[in-house]
C-alpha cells in the first residue's frame, strides 16, 4: 500500500514537458490514507487576511478578518456537497452566476504583495474569449480565469497586466496560486510553478472604474457594477493572502486542499462531432463551415482525428482561422481535410463555440448550376488516450452538412439582383420577356456598414467632447467650436482635426446626411450594441435569452441557434431571405460580431482583420469580383475603443490617434486614411453610385470605460451616404437598432417582424425627381403630359441605353396604347395599387422612349415614379427624373434615327480615306506586338507598356486617345513627328482589375488601334494605398510575389528624396514576403514606390515626402 501511495504522490506533482499539468494530477487514491511515514512536517502557513470564503457552512461568506460578508448573488449560483472532496462546493454555470462582494477597502491593504489561492474544477476550458473565477478587474485589478484556453493570472502591477499562463483539462480538480512577491507575478497549479512573468517595479493597480471594485467569485467584475466573462466552474474555496506566499507554503497549501478528497480514474466518453454553417451560398463564392466536437463528461480520451470529406468539384479549401490550441488541419489537395485534435474537449453543448469549435474553415465554392447540392462529411473517426494508445469505439460519431449552391439564371450583368441591365445583355426576346417579368428597379446593389467603435461624436462639426484629465472624477465636458474661450489644448484638437481629417470631416458632415442626436441603445456597451444594430430592435426589448453581452458573446452563438424558425433573424438572414444568391462579408476586429451575434448558419463570410486594417480589408473586398453581387459588408474597427480603454476617452491622446498613430517608429494616417481608402474603392470600382454606406459608432466613453448613460458614453453619430441621399442634411434622432434596418431598406428588403428600428429621419432620402438637386452629371427621363398623352423623353445620354424600365403612378386612367418608338414592349402590367410596370427594350439609343395613350379623353394626371435605364453593356444608370406638362413629340412617322452616341469604348470610325496608322507595342519583358484594331492587350495594373506609333500618309494631327481614362492613362515619350511620321509614347494601366473600369480601346485621330485591359499583378502587397511621410520617417512595408521563385528587387522614383533598405532577415520571410524600407530624407513632393519582378516593374504607391 505505502508504494502505491508514494507513486500517487508523485502523479499529483507530474507536469508534462509542454506545460499542461496531468490529467490525473490530484491522484486516485484518498490523500487522508497516506502513513505518518509518507508525510513530511507540515510547513506552517498565515491564515488568509484579505478574502476566504470555503462555503463549508452552505453559504458564500467570507471568513476573513476584511469580513466582506456574504456575496451578493448575481444569477443563480449554487452550493452542494462534492461527491470527490466530500465537502460543500460552488457551482458557477459559465452563463450569469457569479457571486460579488464590495471589496474596496481592501485596496488600501493590497498595494505590493499579494497570492490568490483557489480549488476549481472546469467544467469547460473555452478556446476563445476570457472566462475569469475569482476576479476584481477593469483596467486594473487582479484575477484568475482562462484566456484563449489557457489557465491565465492577471495582475496589474507597474501599469500593465503581467499574465503567466499554464495549460488545463476540463474535469479534473487543481489547486491555483497566483503570486506577486513585489519582482515578479507567478502561477502555481498543484503545487509547482508553471510561469512567471517580470515585474520590474512593484505596485498593484487597482481598478479606478467606481462601479467596478468588486470582488467576483465566478466571474469579473463590470463597469455597469455587474459581473461579466463568466466561468464554468466548480469551486471548492478562494482565498487571498497580502504576503506573497513562498513556494514550500503553496505546496503545503496543495496537499491540505486535497486532504479526504477520493478522485476517480476517467474513462472513455462519449464523443459527438457537428458541422455548423449556412445551408446555401452563393455559387462562386466563400462560406465558413465551423468544425465542432464535444463529448459528454471528462474521460480518458485525450485526442481525436477524422477525415472532413467534400466534393472537390463544388468546394476548395481556403484557409482556417480560429484554430483551438492542439488542433491542426491538413488539405490534401484532392477533396479531404485531416483533422487532429489534442484539444481538451468539452462538455458544453455546440451553441457554445468557444468551448466545442475546434476550427472556423474558409471554404470557397466553384460555380456551379443553380440550386446544385453537395455534402460535406466526416469520416475515418479515431480516438486515443493520454499515451496515445487507440481507445477502441463502437460507433464512431460522425457528421454531415448538405450544402446548396445558389444562383440566379435571370442575373446576367452579376450585380447580384435582376433589373435593366439584365434584360439588355439577354440575346432573345424570349429571354427579354422573362427578364423582364422578374425585373425590379434597386437604387442600391450594396450596403456597407462602417462602424468605428468607441467612436462616440468624433466628426460633429459643431462640438467636442474633451476631458484633460482620466479618473478624476470628472465626466467629459463638451466644447462649441469656434468659442474663443475654450481651453488651448481643446482649440488646437480642432484644428488638427480640421486639417489631418479634412477628408473624412468633409465626406460626413458635407457628402453624407448626418445625426448628431443619436444616441447608443442601453447599455452603451459594444455587445448590447452590434446587436441591435443587426438585429434591428433595441436590446433591451430582446428577450432575456437573446440579450447576449460582451462575455457571452465571446463564448455562446445567437440565441436562435438549433431553432426551426429564427425568432429575432439578423440583417443577413432577412437579406439571405429575399436574395440567397447573393453574397454578404464581414470584416470585424472584435471577431464577437461574426461569432456570436450574427448567426453561424447566416450567409455570411467572416473576417478578423489585423488591427488597424479593417477599412482596408473592405476596401479590397470592394475591388474583388466577389464584391459585384454583395449585398452587406459590415465592419468594425475596434481601435478607437482600445485608445480610450488604454489611455482614456476624449483626451489629447485619443483625438491624435483619430488621425495618426505610430507604427515601427514612424507616424501612420488613420481614420481619414481609412475613409478615402474605402470611397475610392468605390469609385476605382465603378460602384460609387450603386452603394449605400452608413458610418457610426457603438458608444464613446469617459474616462477608461464606457457603460453608463452620461452623454459622453451615450452619443454618437450615425451617417448615411449614397446617391439618393440628401448630402449635407443634419439629420435628428437615431439609434444603433436603426443602423441596420436602414441597410435594408435602401436595398429594398423587406424587415423581419421582429425589427422595430428604420429611417428616423424622413429628410435622410431624396425621391428620384429630387436629385436633380444634386447636380449629378447623369441622364435624365422626363415624363412629359399633354392632354390623354404622356411622353417618356431621354435627354442628356451618358452610355448606350438599351432598356427602359419605369414604374408610372396612372392615378386612376387606363391604358389605351404605346408606343415604344421603335423599341419593344416586354412588360406592361399594371398592378393591383394602380401603378404601371413598363419595360421596353431598344436596338438602338433612344431619345423619346415611349408615348402612352390614356383611354380617358381628358388632360392625364399620370406620373412618373420611378425609372431605371439599362445600357448596352449591362450597367445599369438611376437618372434624374422630372414630371411635366407641354407639348409631345410625334413619333408616329419617325425620321431614321441619327449615328448613336459612343458607348464609353467607342469612338467613331473614320472614313476609309483617312492615313492608317500602325502601332507596335513593346510588353513588359522586352517582346513586340503588333496589333489590329480586334486585339485586346492585357496590362498589369500600375504598370507602363511603350508603344511606337507609324503612319503611311502625313496627318494633318495627331491626337492620342483612350476610349476610357479611369482605365487607361496615356504619356509622351517622343512627340509626333510629321516629317518622320513616327511618334512614341507610354500607356499606363490605370484601372482596377474586374472592375468595370478596366478596359479602353487605343485611338489616333479616331481610328481605333486595338484594346487594353487592365489584369491584377502578379503580387500582393501590404499598402497599395499612397499617403504622406515626413522627413527623417521611416515606413516598412512588405511584397510578396505570387511566384515564389521570382526574382524581386524594389526602388524608388527619386532616391534623393525616398531612400531604400531592405529589412535583413525577412527578405524574403518564411511565408516569401519582402519586407522593405523607405525613408524621406528630403522634402519634394509625391514619389512613386516600385518592384521589379523578373525585371518587370510594378508601382507600389506613392509617397508624399513633406517636411
Amino acid at each position: 500500500m505505502r508504494r502505491k501511495l508514494i507513486v500517487f504522490l508523485l502523479i499529483a506533482a507530474m507536469i508534462t514537458s509542454s506545460g499542461m499539468i496531468n490529467a490525473n494530477a490530484a491522484g486516485s487514491q484518498p490523500a487522508g490514507n497516506q502513513t505518518a511515514s509518507s508525510v513530511q512536517a507540515r510547513i506552517s502557513v498565515p491564515e488568509p487576511d484579505v478574502f476566504s470564503v470555503d462555503f463549508q457552512d452552505g453559504t458564500a461568506t467570507d471568513k476573513s478578518e476584511m469580513q466582506f460578508g456574504t456575496g451578493k448573488k448575481i444569477g443563480n449560483p449554487t452550493i452542494s456537497e462534492s461527491e470527490e472532496l466530500h465537502k460543500n462546493i460552488a457551482h458557477f454555470d459559465g452563463k450569469s452566476s457569479a457571486y460579488q462582494y464590495s471589496f474596496q477597502k481592501a485596496y488600501s491593504k493590497v498595494t505590493n504583495t499579494v497570492t490568490m489561492e483557489t480549488m476549481v474544477k472546469f467544467n469547460e476550458v473555452p478556446a476563445t474569449g476570457e472566462h475569469d473565477f475569482f476576479s476584481n478587474q477593469q483596467s486594473g485589478g487582479l484575477g484568475l480565469g482562462i484566456s484563449g484556453g489557457k489557465l491565465t493570472f492577471f495582475a496589474y502591477v507597474d501599469g500593465s497586466y503581467r499574465q503567466p499562463v499554464a495549460t488545463v483539462t476540463p474535469g479534473v480538480w487543481y489547486h491555483i496560486v497566483g503570486v506577486v512577491d513585489g519582482a515578479k507575478v507567478l502561477l502555481y497549479v498543484n503545487g509547482q510553478l508553471m510561469a512567471e512573468v517580470d515585474a520590474p517595479e512593484a505596485g498593484i493597480d487597482w481598478t479606478s472604474s467606481s462601479n467596478a471594485k468588486n470582488m467576483m467569485l465566478g466571474a469579473d467584475s463590470s463597469a455597469s457594477g455587474s459581473a461579466e466573462y463568466f466561468a464554468n466552474v466548480d469551486m471548492s474555496f478562494a482565498r487571498m493572502y497580502s504576503q506573497a506566499l513562498s513556494a514550500d507554503q503553496i505546496k503545503q497549501l496543495h496537499t491540505d486542499a486535497f486532504k479526504g478528497a477520493t478522485i476517480k480514474q476517467p474513462e472513455p466518453q462519449n464523443i459527438s462531432l457537428d458541422l455548423v454553417g449556412s445551408d446555401a451560398v452563393a455559387a462562386g463564392g466563400e462560406w465558413n463551415l465551423n468544425v465542432q466536437a464535444r463529448n459528454d463528461k471528462a474521460g480518458s480520451i485525450t485526442k481525436i482525428e477524422y477525415d472532413l470529406e467534400y466534393d472537390p468539384k463544388y468546394i476548395t479549401y481556403e484557409d482556417s482561422q480560429h484554430v483551438m490550441s492542439g488542433v491542426t488541419v491538413t488539405d490534401d489537395k484532392q477533396g479531404k481535410l485531416h483533422i487532429v485534435s489534442k484539444a481538451a474537449l468539452s462538455t458544453a453543448d455546440f451553441n457554445n463555440f468557444g468551448s466545442t469549435r475546434l476550427v472556423k474553415l474558409d471554404l470557397r465554392t466553384k460555380d456551379a448550376p443553380a440550386n446544385t447540392k453537395t455534402t460535406i462529411k466526416t469520416a475515418n473517426f479515431k480516438a486515443y488516450d493520454a499515451y496515445n494508445q487507440p481507445v477502441t469505439i463502437e460507433n464512431p460519431p460522425a457528421a454531415e452538412k448538405t450544402l446548396t449552391l445558389e444562383k440566379n439564371d435571370l442575373d446576367l450583368n452579376g450585380d447580384g439582383v435582376v433589373g435593366a441591365g439584365d434584360v439588355a445583355l439577354a440575346k432573345s426576346t424570349d429571354q427579354k420577356e422573362a427578364i423582364a417579368a422578374s425585373a425590379s428597379i434597386y437604387p442600391y446593389k450594396h450596403a456597407i456598414i462602417l462602424t468605428m467603435d468607441g467612436g462616440g461624436q468624433v466628426w460633429n462639426p459643431d462640438e467636442i467632447y474633451y476631458d484633460d484629465k482620466i479618473n478624476d472624477g470628472k465626466l467629459p465636458k463638451k466644447y462649441k467650436v469656434g468659442d474663443s474661450n475654450n481651453p488651448e489644448a481643446v482649440k488646437q484638437i480642432i484644428a488638427n482635426r480640421a486639417d489631418k481629417d479634412a477628408y473624412a470631416m468633409d465626406l460626413i458632415n458635407n457628402q453624407f446626411a448626418t445625426s448628431y442626436t443619436a444616441h447608443s441603445v442601453e447599455p452603451s456597451i459594444s455587445a448590447q450594441n452590434y446587436t441591435s444594430m443587426l438585429h434591428g430592435l433595441p436590446w433591451g426589448n430582446l428577450p432575456k435569452a437573446y440579450q447576449t453581452d460582451n462575455s457571452l458573446s465571446a463564448q455562446y452563438y445567437w440565441a436562435d441557434f438549433g431553432k426551426e424558425t429564427a425568432a429575432y433573424p439578423s440583417i443577413i438572414k432577412a437579406v439571405s431571405k429575399e436574395f440567397p444568391a447573393r453574397k454578404n462579408a464581414g470584416f470585424t476586429e472584435w471577431d464577437n460580431i461574426v461569432n456570436g451575434i450574427i448567426e453561424p448558419d447566416a450567409q455570411l463570410i467572416g473576417k478578423q482583420p489585423a488591427s488597424w486594417q479593417s477599412f482596408y480589408d473592405v476596401a479590397n473586398y470592394i475591388k474583388s469580383d466577389d464584391f459585384n453581387d454583395t449585398a452587406i459588408v459590415y465592419m468594425q474597427s475596434d481601435q478607437m475603443d482600445g485608445v480610450g480603454h488604454s489611455s482614456g476617452w476624449y483626451n489629447t491622446n485619443y483625438w491624435q490617434h483619430l488621425y495618426e498613430r505610430q507604427s515601427g517608429g514612424q507616424t501612420v494616417e488613420t481614420y481619414n486614411a481609412f475613409y478615402k481608402a474605402v470611397m475610392d474603392a468605390l469609385k476605382e470600382s465603378g460602384h460609387d453610385d450603386d452603394t449605400l454606406i452608413i458610418t457610426n459608432a457603438d458608444h464613446g466613453g469617459s474616462d477608461l470605460n464606457h457603460g453608463s448613460t452620461d452623454p459622453s458614453n451615450m452619443d454618437i453619430f450615425i451617417g448615411i451616404g449614397g446617391e439618393t441621399v440628401n448630402s449635407g442634411a443634419r439629420l435628428e434622432g437615431g439609434t444603433n437598432a436603426d443602423v441596420g434596418p436602414i441597410a435594408l431598406s435602401a436595398l429594398r428588403v423587406d424587415k423581419a417582424d421582429s425589427m422595430t428600428g428604420g429611417v428616423f429621419d424622413q429628410n435622410t432620402f431624396l425621391s428620384q425627381d429630387e436629385l436633380s438637386k444634386k447636380n449629378r452629371n447623369i441622364e435624365k427621363v422626363t415624363m412629359v403630359r399633354d392632354g390623354n398623352q404622356a411622353q417618356l423623353q431621354l435627354s442628356n445620354p451618358k452610355a448606350q441605353t438599351r432598356v427602359v424600365d419605369a414604374v408610372i403612378d396612372l392615378k386612376g386612367a387606363t391604358v389605351s396604347s404605346i408606343d415604344a418608338n421603335g423599341g419593344e414592349v416586354l412588360r406592361q402590367e399594371t398592378t393591383a395599387d394602380g401603378k404601371l410596370k413598363l419595360t421596353i427594350s431598344y436596338d438602338r439609343q433612344p431619345d423619346t422612349l415611349a408615348t402612352i395613350t390614356f383611354k380617358d379623353q381628358k388632360d392625364t394626371e399620370a406620373s412618373l415614379d420611378e425609372v431605371m435605364l439599362g445600357t448596352k453593356d449591362g450597367d445599369e444608370v438611376y437618372p434624374d427624373t422630372a414630371n411635366t406638362k407641354g407639348d409631345i413629340e410625334d413619333t408616329s412617322n419617325p425620321t431614321p434615327p441619327s449615328p448613336s452616341k459612343p458607348d464609353h469604348d467607342s469612338t467613331p470610325e473614320q472614313p476609309s480615306e483617312q492615313p492608317s496608322v500602325q502601332s507596335v507595342v513593346t510588353l513588359q519583358d522586352g517582346s513586340e506586338v503588333t496589333p489590329n484594331s480586334d486585339d485586346l492587350i492585357e496590362i498589369p495594373q500600375s504598370s507602363t507598356f511603350v508603344v511606337t506609333m507609324t503612319s503611311d500618309k502625313p496627318l494633318d494631327s495627331f491626337n492620342l486617345t483612350t476610349g476610357n481614362g479611369k482605365a487607361i492613362a496615356t504619356g509622351t515619350i517622343k512627340a509626333w513627328d510629321p516629317a518622320t511620321k513616327t511618334g512614341t509614347y507610354t500607356l499606363y494601366g490605370l484601372g482596377a482589375p474586374d472592375g468595370p473600369d478596366n478596359t479602353a480601346g487605343v485611338y489616333v485621330n479616331g481610328q481605333k488601334l486595338f484594346a487594353m485591359k487592365t489584369v491584377r499583378r502578379p503580387l500582393v502587397s501590404d499598402t497599395t494605398v499612397s499617403f504622406s511621410m515626413k522627413e527623417g520617417k521611416e515606413y516598412v512595408f512588405w511584397v510578396k510575389p505570387d511566384d515564389p521563385n521570382a526574382s524581386f528587387t524594389f526602388n524608388t522614383a527619386n532616391g534623393s528624396m525616398l531612400q531604400t533598405s531592405i529589412v535583413k532577415g525577412a527578405y524574403p520571410d518564411k511565408e516569401g514576403r519582402y519586407y522593405c524600407r523607405i525613408k524621406v530624407t528630403k522634402a519634394g513632393g509625391d514619389v512613386g514606390v516600385y518592384c521589379r519582378l523578373n525585371n518587370n516593374t510594378y508601382k507600389l504607391f506613392s509617397v508624399k515626402c513633406e517636411k
